[in-house]
């Protein structure tokens, strides 16, 4: 879990991972931002201080060093978004994999020992691939992530 920051050398860029385990705080001064894991790791007066607050989960705070703005996360998602046909463009060139007609109709009794054959927990299973079958392809979400190593990386053939 992380708090990143990253810049193209016009803009910097501070985000908070999807979780938000990891602190963000910012403070904001007159001539200065400042993000950090905890607060006070720059000792500025109160007076000083414009604004101050903490990143959220998956949040962002931007500075474009040209306007001398600063943006925030909806700001942020608006500004990259804007002018740009995002909608039209996925609705052009999405593209299924295996055409809804051609998906068998198995029930997930019958590959259980399948999925044990090619190295799948019972974790695994319950986990990931009952959802995808019992809600008809819904990825499944979890508050950590999925933390299935890669088959490259994995101790299991």
């Amino acid at each position: 879990m992380a708090a990143i920051a990253f810049t193209d050398g016009n803009i910097v860029i501070g985000k908070l991972d999807r979780n938000g385990l990891r602190p963000a705080r910012y403070v904001i001064t007159e001539d200065t931002v400042i993000m950090a894991s905890e607060v006070g790791t720059v000792d500025i007066p109160e007076e000083k201080i414009l604004k101050k607050g903490r990143l959220g989960p998956g949040d962002k705070i931007a500075i474009d060093t040209r306007e001398g703005k600063i943006y925030f996360s909806k700001d942020v998602i608006h500004k990259v978004s804007e002018g740009k046909p995002y909608k039209q463009w996925i609705e052009e060139n999405l593209r299924e994999f295996i055409p809804a007609k051609e998906v068998p109709d198995v029930k997930p009794e019958e590959i259980t020992r399948e999925l044990v054959c090619f190295g799948y927990s019972k974790d695994q299973i319950n986990m990931l691939n009952k959802s995808l079958w019992q809600k008809k392809g819904a990825d499944p979400v979890y508050s950590m992530g999925n933390d299935t190593p890669l088959s490259v990386l994995s101790k299991r053939s």
